[in-house]
């Protein structure tokens, strides 16, 4: 909101003062016309008087005059000149009007006074004195000088006063004039006082309430203002963009014809305290929101309405949820790798003796194919037992750039010579570098490559995509892996990251908490999309340089 300067509030001041003073005018002339019309009617006197006719002369001038200011009041850059264009025309307005009318016998003196009070609006005090000793002086000039014949008389008048008459006349109008205008001057500088003052606080309220509405506007948290009948009167930009919907079109509404009546019970049944709850909004965006009540009163204490606060905690939500789960993979991966090392010395041992005793016994001996069976059991411990310290020790070993839309269509081949009834779509865009261990990287895309396989075990399609981005001001790379195969149950959603969680018969539950592991580790951000029938949608951001301190350990 843009406040008028102090140069601009003076100006449109007096714009409207010299407005106001020729309407007024307006007024004033039509109803002198209107009283000599009647009276000449009444009187049936003749158009054709000169007096009459010079009246008429003067009264359409002032007309013109009038209506031509109207016009051109607009067009002026300066408006000083004009103000006293105006004064003088009332004065000597009043001027011809008393001398047309009889002048020491005439009605019209109290047009002087009009003049000096208009005066007064327009030029305030200045203005009042100047036009009160112009009245003065004019007037004076009339009945001295037609007394003393320095001017004549327009039409015959009644006898002359004597001199001590005419200058008690003169004198009491004197006063007369110089009263109006301390009055009129007075009040005129009390009303700009006043004005100024109301102008001021004005300005200081638009500036109050443009501030309030940028606050209002500015917060997160969005606000929603019901009146007591439970109509909507208000919303913030926060509430708009979590409605997805303006003002204007939810204004006068319920929450029953805004919200779902799931939504809506929640609401009224928490009004005491905070209650958090799902919001699927318009625009197909699901939110997690976080909601309060709060009452209000006017300053009589009387129920005005209510306020519904709302939060939008879908962002930290996650969060916590992704703080949740890396601090159960993290101790998960502690106790793993700890295991991990006390199983592999005592396996390599039996391995190794196994080894040892097939030798010394024949081929076709029955304890030969239970060695062997030990062995392969053993292969398939070991091997379990790697995943295990992939898992609990993710760290890259082997900083180096990697190329990753190269990398991809090397690893794609051999996808496709694997998985033939599967249609692979690999989307990269050239130039994708990080720095980071191949061999994790090489994980990341093994691993989720084959869980999208096993997915569509009669067919479908995987799209890999891969573009660079940056986030937090942080160069990176984002990757999508999007296939069309069974989907994962809303139930499991936040189970898939947990170690040793798996629905595979052969599984080890541990593919998609390395991923999670080997992402955390190089400080990237890992999510993922699905529904049952709808397929799943893996994506993952990968920074282009790995954390200082994780560098450093990279060597360990």
């Amino acid at each position: 909101m843009q406040m008028p300067s102090q140069g601009q509030r003076p100006a449109s001041d007096l714009f409207a003062r010299l407005k106001w003073s020729l309407f007024f005018r307006l007024v004033i002339v039509s109803v002198i016309l209107a009283s000599v019309l009647a009276f000449q009617l009444r009187e049936r006197l003749t158009f054709f008087m000169p007096n009459l006719i010079a009246f008429y002369l003067i009264v359409a001038l002032s007309y013109f005059i009038t209506l031509l200011s109207l016009l051109v009041i607009n067009r002026l850059s300066r408006l000083g000149p004009f103000c006293w264009v105006q004064m003088a025309w009332e004065v000597l307005f009043a001027s011809a009007i008393i001398y047309l009318t009889g002048i020491w016998d005439s009605l019209f003196v109290f047009l002087y006074v009009l003049a000096i009070i208009i005066s007064s609006v327009i030029l305030f005090r200045v203005g009042a004195f100047i036009s009160a000793t112009a009245s003065a002086l004019f007037y004076g000039l009339q009945i001295f000088g037609v007394k003393y014949g320095w001017l004549p008389a327009f039409s015959p008048i009644s006898p002359e006063p004597d001199l001590i008459s005419l200058v008690r006349n003169f004198f009491l109008n004197f006063v007369g004039f110089y009263a109006s205008a301390l009055v009129a001057s007075y009040i005129a500088e009390q009303l700009r006082q006043t004005g100024k003052e109301l102008s001021e606080a004005r300005i200081g309220l638009d500036r109050l309430e443009a501030l309030n509405e940028a606050i209002v506007h500015s917060i997160s948290t969005g606000l929603v203002t019901l009146d007591p009948e439970g109509r909507i009167i208000f919303l913030n930009r926060s509430a708009e963009k979590i409605f997805a919907r303006p003002t204007t079109e939810l204004a006068g509404k319920t929450l029953e014809q805004v919200l779902p009546s799931e939504v809506c019970e929640k609401l009224k049944a928490n009004k005491s305290g905070r209650v958090k709850l799902a919001y699927l909004n318009p625009a197909g965006k699901e939110l997690v929101l976080e909601c309060f009540w709060q009452k209000l009163q006017n300053r009589g204490h009387e129920l005005a309405g209510e306020l519904l606060a709302i939060t939008d905690i879908t962002e930290l939500n996650r969060m916590e949820e992704r703080l949740k789960t890396a601090d159960r993979l993290a101790a998960v991966g502690k106790l793993a790798a700890g295991i991990a090392h006390e199983v592999r010395n005592p396996l390599g041992a039996i391995s190794g003796s196994i080894e040892l005793l097939k030798k010394e016994i024949d081929r076709d001996s029955p304890d030969r194919k239970l060695m062997e069976i030990v062995l392969h059991e053993t292969d398939r411990l070991n091997k379990l037992i790697t995943d295990f310290l992939l898992y609990a020790r993710p760290s890259p070993r082997s900083i180096q750039p990697i190329q990753m839309d190269q990398l991809f269509q090397n690893l794609a081949v051999m996808v496709k010579t694997k998985a033939a009834q599967v249609e692979l779509v690999l989307e990269m865009e050239p130039d994708m570098i990080i720095y980071s261990d191949p061999r994790l990287v090489e994980q990341i895309f093994w691993n989720l490559t084959n869980n999208a396989l096993e997915s569509m075990p009669d067919g479908g399609r995987l799209v890999i995509k891969g573009k660079n981005e940056t986030r937090n001001s942080r160069a990176g790379v984002w990757l999508s892996f999007a296939d069309t195969g069974m989907g994962i149950p809303s139930e499991n959603l936040n189970r898939i990251w947990d170690p040793f969680f798996t629905t595979k018969e052969n599984g080890t539950g541990l593919g998609l908490s390395t991923i999670w592991r080997i992402v955390e580790e190089m400080s990237g951000e890992v999510s993922v999309e699905s529904s049952p029938g709808s397929g799943s949608n893996f994506e993952i951001w990968l920074p282009l340089q790995p954390p200082a301190q994780k560098k450093e350990s990279c060597g360990v």
